[in-house]
Order: structure tokens, then C-alpha cells, then sequence
């Protein structure tokens, strides 16, 4: 597993060693790494992701499959949609439970090429998670948060 691993982390290094300079702003570039980013998606532009992760720890291990919609109205300003389309946890030493998870709903404004230069970029925005998921099994605290 090490060996896989290693030469996962050799293969990506010399990809990225013999690449032509790469613009952060490069949609390609976004596209490879997953974070939050200042850019926004352009106007009509539709972004469809699912990330599956898979958390242990001291006090439950357990898989979550994220489904992320970002629309962009504008060429600044971004729509934001996430749901946890499945979640499963299984606490140490007790009963897995899993079902759906929450909705979360956010919006994004760019300002992009600020300052004398042009070059700062800078970007606001928020999001409300709304509790979907079942309380009971231990998927969400039931609350409403910003």
C-alpha cells in the first residue's frame, strides 16, 4: 500500500514539474484540486461534484457522499448547493446508523482584480445548513446554522 502510495505521489510531482506554468485561475487547475476558491463559476456555468470520504477517529468512523451544485448567475456571483446525499457512522463499541444528511445553501460574490495592479482578488459570501437528516440516529444536531 506504501509502494501505491509513494508512486502516486512521484507520478503527480513530475506531472506537475513538467507542466507549462499553471494560472490558478485556469478552470483545469480548480478542477484538480478541491477547495474553496475566490473564482466563481461563470455565468450559466453549471459544477456537478461528489466527493465520498471516509473519517476514523477515537470516536466513530464513518463514509459521507457530499453532492455539491454550483451555479453561477453571474460572473461574480455564485449559487451553492451541498447535500450529504448518504451518511454512515459507526460509533466505538456501538450501532452504525446512516440515511441521509443535511442540505447546506450558500451564495458567493467575487471581486476580482482589485488594487492598482489588478491583481488581488477577494471574495464574500454565506451559507445556511438546514437539518435534514435524522436526529435520532445521530446524523445532524437538528439545527439551523449560518
Amino acid at each position: 500500500m506504501q509502494r501505491i502510495l509513494l508512486a502516486s505521489v512521484m507520478v503527480m510531482a513530475l506531472s506537475l514539474a513538467m507542466a507549462p506554468s499553471v494560472n490558478a485561475a485556469d478552470p483545469l487547475f480548480q478542477e484538480a484540486f478541491q477547495s474553496e476558491v475566490v473564482y466563481p463559476q461563470a455565468e450559466g456555468q453549471l459544477q456537478v461534484t461528489l466527493r465520498p470520504g471516509y473519517r476514523k477517529n477515537t470516536a466513530t468512523n464513518g463514509w459521507q457522499f457530499p453532492l455539491n451544485l454550483e451555479y453561477g448567475l453571474t460572473d461574480a456571483w455564485e449559487l451553492d448547493i451541498t447535500w450529504n446525499a448518504f451518511l454512515s457512522r459507526t460509533p466505538t463499541g456501538g450501532t452504525s446508523t446512516s440515511g441521509m444528511g443535511d442540505v447546506t445553501l450558500g451564495t458567493k460574490y467575487a471581486f476580482m482584480n482589485l488594487g492598482s495592479t489588478g491583481t488581488i482578488h477577494a471574495a464574500a459570501g454565506f451559507n445556511f445548513s438546514y437539518p435534514v437528516a435524522d436526529v435520532d440516529k445521530g446524523l445532524t444536531e437538528g439545527f439551523i446554522t449560518a
